[in-house]
């Protein structure tokens, strides 16, 4: 139990590879799409671009023109 008297959730793998993706999309130097997109092991850049729905359109924008 954590001192504020809550439980702290489990951690998944899935959860950590969605939080090191959108780090790395939101950062002061965002990585290009398929730089992410190979790094995360995608075929399918449409799959990576999923990520982009978790960050503001002004950083969404900015990956997008890096990509571009």
């Amino acid at each position: 139990m954590l001192p504020a008297g809550l439980e702290p959730e489990p951690l998944y793998p899935e959860g950590l590879r969605h939080g090191f993706a959108i780090a790395l999309l939101t950062g002061a130097r965002p990585i290009p799409l398929t730089v992410l997109r190979d790094l995360l092991g995608h075929t399918d850049i449409k799959t990576t671009e999923i990520y982009l729905q978790a960050v503001g359109r002004e950083k969404r924008d900015m990956v997008m023109q890096a990509w571009e």
